[in-house]
């Protein structure tokens, strides 16, 4: 094969398996308790891949957009508390913004950088100019929503809230008066920890707010609820006990009020997390970490292409019963993933092949693929006998009724092809 095409496009397994963590997240939880070797897969080290730890995550629009969205929060809010700025009402608010360059330009700025953070990862290198026109596109929506977002900052009527924060950024040190954007809140003894979004402290009110760019969730709440419990535990940066009064999800177009725990819930809270803290550490010890595969885990998952039992017969079985019961109540979700074998090259771009695995056609089915352009390193390396495992293509027959023998899959721009 052409020593030109990045080893991101091989389908291997890791060189070094991830270890516990040392710390625990709401994140890595659920994770774990999900799918243990989806985990194991993305933390795993892969140095003929690149430097960093981990696999290269797949880019996705909505992600990036919600990056984009936390980020300029983050500057925001951090720029009002710093210019000691009680609230969207108070008249230096326009003062911060305008220094900031106002919504558009904080978001542009933003949208830049997370497109240039790109560059180091081999999965974007093809498609970081499509990335960046269609998150350009985006800069109207999410201004609005930056907008819509900002427009719900609490009010705080303290007096002391106007004193400009003397914290220092990432400092352990108490919290004082004002709005404190990404704060890391940390339970040594649990060895857990989490990044709260907004924590606004007053003189009569303590709030914890996370601010959700998708559509609602059921672990949102148990997210809010860790981050009540860590509050409650950080001795660095709450080391009076202080409670808090209000838990909030803020949506773009709606908020949502969790009820705060008082001392004996979060207790009770407390010995839960960390039975589930225990059990979900233990899972990750297996060798190798148990595989839990869904339409739903597999859906999303960044590491699909490298991991053996999700290729294996049965469950692309059961997924594709998952994804006909998913068909018969909303709209059919019509990319997927196929394994094929290369058997004669037709144009540059075409082959004919058959099915080796996937959920939506039988194995030992003849096929034409068609890849995308933007990849030539891959194109010139595929042989006649090459085994690949294609992510995120389209199935199409011929006929309307699916009556023809002539399937065609077709890979977009945002497909992938890896070598086995």
């Amino acid at each position: 094969m052409s020593k030109s095409l990045h080893s991101v496009w091989y389908a291997r397994p890791p060189h070094a398996r991830a270890t516990a963590p040392a710390w625990m997240s709401v994140s890595t939880l659920l994770n774990i308790e999900a799918c243990p070797r989806r985990w194991s897969l993305s933390l795993s080290e892969y140095p003929e891949i690149w430097e960093r730890s981990g696999y290269p995550p797949k880019p996705y629009i909505a992600t990036l957009a919600g990056q984009v969205i936390h980020s300029s929060l983050e500057l925001i809010t951090n720029s009002l508390d710093q210019a000691g700025c009680a609230s969207t009402q108070d008249p230096l608010f326009v003062t911060v913004l305008r220094k900031l360059g106002g919504f558009s330009h904080i978001v542009k700025t933003k949208i830049e950088q997370v497109v240039s953070s790109l560059s180091v990862n081999p999965r974007a290198q093809n498609i970081v100019g499509q990335i960046a026109s269609r998150l350009r596109a985006k800069l109207p929506e999410l201004r609005t929503r930056l907008q819509m977002i900002i427009g719900k900052l609490p009010i705080q009527n303290s007096g002391g809230i106007n004193k400009k924060s003397k914290r220092v950024s990432n400092a352990r040190i108490p919290l004082t008066a004002g709005m404190h954007a990404e704060v890391e809140l940390r339970a040594a003894d649990l060895r857990w920890h989490g990044f709260v979004d907004l924590i606004n402290i007053g003189s009569e009110a303590c709030e914890i707010i996370d601010f959700k760019t998708g559509e609602a969730d059921q672990d949102h709440e148990f997210q809010a609820r860790v981050y009540n419990l860590l509050w409650s535990r950080d001795t660095d940066l709450n080391p009076t006990g202080r409670s808090v009064d209000r838990l909030v999800l803020s949506y773009f177009d709606s908020e949502v009020e969790i009820s705060p725990q008082d001392e004996l819930a979060l207790t009770q809270f407390e010995s839960e997390l960390i039975s589930r803290t225990q059990a979900s550490l233990k899972l990750i010890q297996e060798e190798p970490p148990l595989a839990r595969p869904s339409l739903q885990n597999c859906r999303f998952c960044p590491v699909r292409q490298i991991c053996n039992d999700y290729w294996i017969e049965s469950t692309q079985r059961k997924i594709a019963a998952e994804r006909r019961e998913e068909s018969s109540i909303g709209p059919e979700n019509t990319f997927a993933d196929f394994e094929v074998k290369l058997h004669e090259r037709q144009t540059l771009t075409r082959w004919r092949g058959e099915v080796v695995a996937g959920d939506q056609i039988s194995p030992g089915t003849a096929v034409h693929i068609q890849f995308t352009e933007n990849n030539m390193s891959l194109l010139t390396a595929l042989k006649i006998g090459n085994c690949l495992r294609l992510i995120e293509a389209n199935l199409i027959n011929q006929s309307a009724d699916q009556t023809s023998q002539e399937w065609f899959i077709i890979l977009h721009s945002m497909s992938e092809a890896y070598f086995l």
